[in-house]
């Protein structure tokens, strides 16, 4: 597994490209963004299969604001397969709901999709409400040599019931064929999913080759819900000379299956066992540490 040695870097960079753009950036449409801009303003948008950032060609979008979408099939930021070099660097929240709602979506799914490089660098939080929502989804259906990068500061809240037999996801990476794709998140922040089947993070190389999944958090996971996960990774007996890569710096805790945190009644009941046996061992060991002043107490009585 890899150590998280850069991932403080990943975030400066981050924001050193967001506040640098702040300065000289025009209002953000409203209505959402398809085409290279340096913006500053909210985005709002609804309706089934609405998006507030859609890249579908080679763009370069600078963002200081939130994003909220809803609706049916609703994306916060959306890089479609025939972005082959596209990146989106925001500062903001975004904010979905509806059911299979997304946070951030990059997919490349077909067959000649080759060497695209997609990159998301965000600070801020991603909340989605709805059934079989995601915070964060990239998908390589096919294709070959291309790369997806989310580097991020901020927390994933995810939340509602499951849709077709999949909960809601913090995280999800899939490789499902192709060759030779790679996708990353990089994260400071935390990740807090509820309902049904939810998951925290879940890693999945199905029939691809020479395909790899990475996932650097310095936070924690917390899941709630019947059959919740905090973390799921899965290479299927189809998937050839693939790698998971899963490194997390803080703590995991989901509802159902265990949980890493300790109470303060079993810390106290801890100590007060400590207490009795330290007093166990001077009984044995020291007789004359207690024995002594009992008698100077007894002198003292009769003296008085």
């Amino acid at each position: 597994m890899r150590k998280i040695s850069n991932l403080s870097q990943y975030f400066l960079i981050c924001a050193a490209l967001l506040i640098s753009s702040k300065s000289f950036a025009e209002v953000c449409p409203s209505g959402g963004i398809t085409t290279s801009i340096t913006c500053a303003g909210d985005i709002s948008t609804a309706g089934t299969n609405s998006y507030a950032i859609n890249l579908t060609t080679n763009n370069i979008v600078n963002m200081t604001g939130n994003i909220t979408t809803s609706g049916l099939y609703s994306y916060g930021i959306y890089l479609d397969p025939a972005v082959t070099s596209g990146t989106v660097n925001m500062m903001g929240n975004i904010t979905t709901s509806n059911t299979l709602s997304f946070g951030i979506y990059l997919v490349n799914d077909a067959s000649a999709t080759t060497n695209n490089v997609k990159t998301v660098n965000m600070t801020g939080n991603i909340a989605t409400s709805g059934n079989g929502g995601v915070g964060i989804s990239i998908f390589n259906n096919v294709g070959t040599n291309n790369t997806n990068i989310i580097n991020m500061t901020g927390n994933i809240s995810t939340t509602g019931a499951a849709y077709s037999g999949r909960g809601a996801y913090g995280i999800f990476l899939y490789n499902y064929t192709g060759t030779n794709n790679t996708n990353t998140v990089n994260m400071a922040g935390d990740i807090l999913t509820t309902g049904a089947n939810a998951l925290g993070i879940y890693l999945n190389n199905s029939s691809t080759n020479n395909s790899t999944n990475t996932v650097n958090i310095i936070g924690n996971i917390s899941t709630t819900g019947a059959d919740a996960d905090g973390i799921h990774l899965l290479n299927n007996s189809a998937a050839t000379n693939t790698n998971i890569n899963f490194n997390l710096q803080k703590s995991f805790s989901s509802a159902i299956q265990s949980s890493s945190s300790i109470s303060i009644f079993t810390i106290i009941i801890i100590l007060l066992l400590l207490t009795f046996i330290i007093i166990i061992i001077i009984v044995k060991c020291c007789p004359s540490c207690y024995q002594r002043p009992l008698r100077i107490i007894q002198d003292k009585r009769v003296n008085f």
